[in-house]
């Protein structure tokens, strides 16, 4: 993240998510905040909002929209021809369709009028089927397992077989056990819901619900049709009705005024606010995003219009050599130069854990390459857990060197990796700045097949 935008306060809940405290106030009152998730938004020139890099930031927003989505109760709603109401403060008038208005004409009248907010649909009203446990067989919603059904709900016959029981009887399938199967289908636009006795079926679209039997359950009963299992009909005709659905995507409310309630009582629609605005964290006003700059020499970065957090890189600061400087609102401060970035100065570091595999009684590791000019300080040798377990008489060590002298830098006297201890030496060796290549270092643990034993291996250089 290139702005910090709070302080992690707790890990969790759960494994992917975590609690911050913000370092200043969320925003939940504007629904034009762009993009989405994660993104920041910017002012840009005009005042609006934009996630494009403006160098103006003012948000990151969190979370996005959630519609306000209000569907009606009443199946094939009409209203009075030329009946009006006020949605979200602009007047709609349901002129469409001579005599009573339905829910079609509807749908165009609403969508008609501009700046509700509001986008009005047709939606089919549900199929729902429930099961009637004291017409079954068994006196209950269930039966002995297995068994199967095929359910065809619109998108051709999908074979459901009923293994899952226990979660009443043993051995027994009742409605928690059905749906735990059914859903395991995945049959499209069909919802099941159940109790310990009742089991619902829905189909998003209304269509038509027909099962056809497979195997009977081990008592010798099938799912639907005479002495069934599951007091559902075999069949279940389509709705063939649909209902009105108003929806805000920005999460604001939906506010509805009529002097008469023809609207609300013929389709069920009342006010309603079930969504939530876009979230988003104000990051303070002022922070702005510093740029660098390409300048040929001293001249001409003094002569660029600057803001504190600016940088230059200058290609000539002065004898050819390239420097790196920031404004600090006041002056130009030098950051780096040439000179400066030559200096690798760092440590190189492994660590050796037994027992390893491979053969021989030793393993190698490339610490890493020292530049031409380089001084190596020290060699240290840190013994975490004491090796143990190791055949011969000779004890392990670890060996510093290079290629063609492994113990240049530490000898395998200079340490006893036995003990938890740490051993360090001073080589003080200048690797010659007239060589044309990097010098390789390598760490050699001699470590005569230990079964146990940890220890970190680092050289320091400058």
């Amino acid at each position: 993240m290139a702005k910090m935008v709070g302080v992690v306060t707790e890990a969790g809940p759960g494994p992917d998510q975590f609690m911050i405290l913000p370092n200043n106030q969320i925003v939940d009152f504007e629904p034009s905040i762009p993009g989405v998730q994660g993104n920041y938004v910017y002012v840009d020139n005009n005042g609006s909002f934009t996630t494009t890099d403006t160098g103006q930031i003012v948000f990151l927003k969190i979370q996005n929209a959630i519609p306000t989505v209000l569907t009606g109760t009443v199946n094939s709603p009409e209203v009075p021809h030329n009946h009006a109401i006020k949605l979200n403060g602009k007047t709609v008038t349901f002129a469409d369709g001579g005599g009573n208005v339905n829910a079609a004409a509807m749908v165009v009248d609403i969508n008609a009028v501009a700046n509700t907010f509001v986008t009005a649909s047709e939606v089919p009203t549900p199929t729902v089927i429930v099961s009637d446990g004291a017409n079954t067989i068994y006196g209950l919603t269930g039966g002995y397992v297995p068994f199967s059904v095929a359910i065809d709900s619109g998108s051709g016959n999908t074979t459901v077989n009923f293994t899952s029981n226990g979660s009443v009887y043993s051995g027994v399938a009742t409605p928690q056990d059905m749906k735990t199967d059914i859903d395991a289908t995945n049959i499209a636009n069909l919802t099941v819901s159940a109790t310990a006795t009742v089991l619902t079926l829905t189909e998003t679209n209304g269509n038509a619900i027909t099962f056809v039997n497979g195997t009977a359950d081990t008592g010798g009963y099938n799912f639907v049709g005479a002495s069934n299992i599951s007091g559902l009909n075999a069949t279940t005709s389509a709705t063939g009705t649909t209902k009105l659905n108003l929806t805000r995507s920005d999460g604001g409310p939906i506010d509805i005024y009529e002097s008469t309630e023809n609207f609300r009582v013929n389709t069920g629609i009342a006010s309603g606010h079930t969504g939530m605005y876009p979230l988003a964290l104000n990051i303070e006003q002022g922070i702005r995003t510093g740029g660098t700059t390409l300048v040929g020499d001293i001249s001409a970065r003094d002569s660029l219009s600057s803001l504190a957090g600016d940088q230059a890189y200058v290609t000539n600061a002065g004898g050819g050599e390239w420097a790196l400087y920031l404004y600090d609102g006041s002056a130009w401060v030098e950051v780096s130069n040439q000179d400066s970035a030559t200096i690798d100065a760092k440590t190189l570091s492994t660590t050796f854990t037994m027992p390893i595999g491979g053969f021989g009684n030793s393993t190698t590791t490339n610490l890493g390459n020292i530049s031409p000019g380089r001084k190596i300080q020290s060699v240290s040798v840190s013994v975490n857990t004491a090796f143990s377990g190791h055949s011969g008489e000779i004890l392990p060590n670890i060996e510093v060197g290079t290629i063609s002298d492994p113990d240049a830098y530490h000898d395998d006297t200079d340490n006893d990796i036995t003990s938890v201890s740490t051993y360090i030496t001073n080589p003080e060796y200048t690797y010659p700045a007239s060589e044309t290549q990097d010098q390789l270092i390598r760490a050699r643990c001699n470590h005569y097949s230990a079964s146990a034993g940890n220890v970190t291996v680092k050289l320091t250089y400058i």
